[in-house]
């Protein structure tokens, strides 16, 4: 619940303004402890209200109620930011004494206003008033019916699905394993599961035989006895005639009636013995936690010498690693495509594998938003089977996943702790099918005030990458981009989780999208403007919004398109985000924006920042990436909770000149890029003191700035990832340089004497590299294989040698390597057992090289192969059958195939690989 939110964020600003208010009267100081007192009674009432979510949501009374609190909740986060507003100074002149003095006395006065503001909610429910607070449960939730499951025989895919997840379970070794079959809630993991253990060929390799689930709220003695009673049970005949119920009843009674006072222990001891010298196959079913898991594990004896599995399905990434024998025991489920989507969806509907002509439009409308889940489309199909396509199927694709689905992406949602609910309701901010960068993700979070210190050394950057992590891990976004070291770069919210968080937001006023200039809103929090600016001259309260972010406007942002912005009328307004608004000059009023955190103007037309930016104290993130900003002013040194500057032009190469002062910047995270060759040494020997630096740009190193730039460097021990670009014709000459062994990420951009080798350890956590227009004349691979963690090598004309060697037993974690533009380069040879891991290889540019790396077949993990821009006598070398080159066969089983060639002025690319079967005929094999 986003009141749980605003709650958290009320009881932290009081808990600061106790510590920070030293001189607060003693009565004010008994007046803030008593609504702490208060505040934190209603959100346990509201927490434990939310884990019942059926009984809170289906209750009139109580949603009212609800709607009561986070009004009191939203005034009261108003008048606590107004008090910040107006009483604190915001820039120099500023009388303390007066200032102390009004403060004081206006504390008081607030906080007064907000006791009474929450005692009139706290009397007004009878509910709430005879709660006492407790160690809140977990909360309970329905187990999973056969109703959600789809129909095996309508479910297209399986059978793919099933062949290889049973290698996992028929395969491998004697003894007892366990396999984990992973994927998002609804994707069938169930169905799968259910279709192997029913098969005939896998039930008689085990000889017992179950099937428990585990519930959110689980009861480990009720699983064990229910463990018990289906081990018991597969000695009845499996017939299902009156008698057999009869038995099977009989039993059940029996086994309660004879485990029911027995304690875990003697349960577990029981179901060892009941599996002691045999073989068995158990399913653990919807396993939620890694504690779950460790509780159940010992229920399971080892079998030595007989072929036992245990086989988990769940949603989360992590539990599935915790819970299997390795990581090869875990089966990803993947969405169906975008074929069997439409044939699933078919069947269910018309009971056939096509559609009527007449459906074509709008099914795939609903198959676009349904996305590959099986779960979506079987239960979108029964809305669908009844109804009028001409006259209701357009109407169903409006609302879809509101309904049917619901109970499901509920379920995921309510499970989620109170600290990732604020943080999952914001991505409703974002509009559809909208790639959401992570970098920008956690910053807009620590704005917003959603991620809290944690301890442990950890940066608000550190923990809101965690908070992503655990969302990933449960399945309910989809990671559509990673880094090099496989960390999440991109994602995007499912269409069927957005529509459901996007209306839980609106119903909360926790976000409120405007899509059109005709939407109406009535004092909203954050607004995401997308497509069109609403007339904000109409609308009420729009002056108390917190956060404004705009997607793909298409008129330019003036006076007369948004007012309120340049008359400076959002003074509480703590997250501003321009990005892409056609917007040519900095507003100054935005400088009169006191409570800002986060300010992005990037990939607008802005060319200067005023000196005003040094009143906004607060400032947390400047995003000018891709404007036409090439300096700052001096009184950015003021701004001293920055975290990130961000001033950099990829398409123009352009840093900016950095000003006076800039070290005092000490909350610095990232800083991209510094133009060296406009910015004084005094000041770049200043940068040195940016000791919390995590990421580091420079522009225009050359031979008289290099030594005070990598002085500077130095002294930065937490630097993660950093570029170093030389000034135009000038060469780089690092070669003492003992780059950080903290530093995982390096790009070199421009002419370089050497790689840097230093005088001391090599960086050994170095996992990317990328080398652009170094124009080395010695071999980069005697240097590059000293890294043992490379995974990702770039070189763009990096070395005007003839050849390149990957010698043996080097690279050992490296899956990416990209050669461009090797000019001289004709021989590239790979020796037996180097880059064992390489998944993607491709080489372009390199006009001399004219047949295919020498001992390529040995990379048996290889995946992706492109040549792009390569002399066609390569090509004719790599010619698929029936007319071979004459290295096809080298090349032959490589997954991915291709090559790029430039004809009459367009890109042609070529896709060479064939099928596996008719390779291996046409081989004579």
């Amino acid at each position: 619940m986003s009141e749980v939110a605003t709650l958290t964020t009320i009881l932290v600003r009081l808990a600061s303004l106790a510590q920070q208010e030293l001189q607060l009267h003693e009565t004010v100081r008994q007046d803030v402890a008593r609504v702490t007192r208060e505040l934190e009674q209603i959100r346990a009432f509201l927490r434990r209200e939310s884990n019942n979510n059926a009984a809170s949501e289906n209750n009139p009374q109580h949603q009212v109620w609800v709607d009561q609190v986070r009004k009191a909740a939203f005034e009261s986060e108003d008048i606590l930011d107004e008090y910040t507003l107006n009483f604190t100074p915001h820039h120099q002149g500023c009388s303390c004494s007066c200032f102390n003095l009004k403060a004081r006395h206006n504390i008081a006065s607030k906080i007064r206003r907000i006791i009474s503001l929450f005692e009139q909610v706290s009397q007004s429910n009878q509910r709430y008033r005879s709660f006492v607070p407790e160690n809140v449960g977990q909360r309970p939730r329905p187990i999973l019916e056969d109703a959600y499951f789809v129909d095996e025989a309508d479910l297209v895919g399986m059978k793919k699905r099933k062949d290889e997840s049973s290698q996992l379970i028929l395969n491998g070794n004697s003894g007892l394993e366990v396999v984990s079959i992973v994927g998002m809630g609804g994707i069938g993991k169930t169905t799968l599961v259910k279709k192997l253990f029913d098969d005939a060929q896998v039930k008689k390799r085990f000889q017992c035989h179950a099937w428990i689930i585990v519930t959110q709220t689980y009861n480990l003695v009720d699983i064990l006895i229910g463990l018990i009673y289906q081990l018991h049970r597969e000695r009845l005949e499996p017939v299902e005639d009156d008698e057999g119920i009869l038995n099977r009843y009989a039993l059940k009674e029996e086994v309660y009636r004879s485990v029911q006072s027995m304690t875990p222990l003697e349960l577990t001891e029981e179901i060892h013995r009941l599996l002691r010298e045999k073989s068995y196959l158990i399913v653990v079913d919807d396993l939620w936690s890694m504690a779950a898991w460790d509780e159940l594990k010992l229920a399971f004896p080892k079998t030595d010498g007989r072929q036992s599995r245990l086989v988990i399905t769940t949603r989360n990434a992590e539990v599935a690693l915790h819970a299997s024998t390795s990581r090869h025991h875990i089966y990803n489920l993947e969405r169906l495509s975008e074929a069997d989507s439409r044939t699933l969806f078919c069947r269910k509907v018309f009971a056939r594998d096509d559609c009527p002509q007449d459906s074509l439009a709008v099914s795939r409308s609903i198959l676009k938003k349904c996305d590959g889940l099986p779960l979506a489309i079987a239960a979108i199909s029964g809305l669908l089977k009844n109804k009028d396509i001409s006259s209701e199927w357009e109407a169903i694709d409006n609302n879809i996943g509101r309904e049917s689905t619901e109970n499901i992406l509920q379920l995921s949602y309510d499970d989620l702790p109170d600290h990732l609910r604020p943080c999952y309701l914001y991505l409703s901010i974002f509009p559809e099918y909208y790639q959401i960068q992570r970098k920008v993700l956690v910053r807009l979070w620590i704005a917003e005030g959603f991620i809290r210190p944690s301890g442990g050394g950890r940066t608000l950057e550190q923990v809101a990458e965690s908070y992503l992590k655990e969302l990933s891990n449960r399945s309910m976004i989809q990671v559509t981009l990673t880094t090099a070291e496989g960390r999440l770069k991109t994602c995007q919210i499912h269409g069927l989780f957005r529509a459901m968080i996007r209306k839980k937001s609106t119903d909360q006023n926790f976000t409120s999208v405007v899509m059109n200039s005709e939407t109406g809103l009535e004092n909203p929090r954050r607004i995401s403007v997308q497509n069109s600016l609403p007339n904000i001259q109409q609308q009420q309260g729009f002056g108390r919004i917190r956060s404004l972010l705009l997607f793909g406007l298409e008129e330019p942002l003036t006076r007369a398109t948004m007012p309120g912005l340049f008359n400076g009328d959002f003074k509480l307004l703590t997250v501003l985000d321009l990005q892409g608004a056609k917007l040519d000059s900095f507003p100054p009023k935005i400088a009169n924006l006191f409570n800002l955190r986060y300010l992005s103007m990037r990939q607008t037309e802005v060319e200067s920042i005023p000196g005003t930016i040094g009143r906004l104290r607060k400032l947390e993130t400047l995003d000018l990436k891709h404007t036409r900003v090439s300096s700052l002013p001096t009184e950015i040194r003021t701004l001293e909770r920055l975290r990130h500057l961000i001033v950099y032009n990829y398409y123009s190469g352009n840093g900016f000149k950095a000003p006076e002062g800039i070290g005092c910047l000490a909350y610095l995270q990232g800083i991209c890029d510094v133009d060296a060759e406009q910015t004084d040494n005094r000041v770049l020997r200043g940068l040195g003191t940016l000791t919390q630096l995590l990421r580091l740009g420079v522009d225009g190193v050359n031979q008289d700035n290099q030594g005070v730039i990598l002085g500077s460097i130095q002294k930065m021990t937490q630097l993660r990832t950093m570029m170093l670009k030389a000034s135009e014709d000038k060469k780089m000459a690092l070669g003492d340089w003992d780059i950080q062994r903290s530093l995982r990420r390096l790009y070199m951009v421009g002419r370089l004497e050497s790689l840097p080798c230093g005088r001391e350890q090599s960086p050994r956590n170095l996992v990317k590299i990328e080398l652009i227009n170094s124009q080395l004349e010695n071999d980069p691979l005697v240097t590059l294989e000293q890294l043992p963690n490379l995974v990702h090598i770039e070189m763009d004309n990096a070395y005007q040698g003839t050849e390149l060697r990957f010698k043996s037993d080097r690279f050992q974690k490296l899956k990416t390597l990209r050669l461009y533009r090797f000019d001289s380069l004709s021989s590239l040879w790979i020796e037996d057992a180097a880059m064992p891991d390489l998944d993607e290889l491709l080489i372009r540019g390199c006009a001399s090289l004219n047949t295919v790396p020498g001992g390529i077949e040995r990379l048996h993990k290889l995946r992706k192969l492109c040549f792009y821009d390569m002399s066609q006598e390569l090509r004719a070398a790599i010619e698929p059958p029936p007319n071979a080159g004459t290295e096809y066969f080298k090349v032959a089983d490589i997954p991915a195939l291709t090559f790029v060639s430039l004809i009459d002025g367009t890109w042609w690319e070529e896709t060479l690989t064939i099928d596996k079967k008719l390779n291996a005929r046409l081989n004579g094999d």
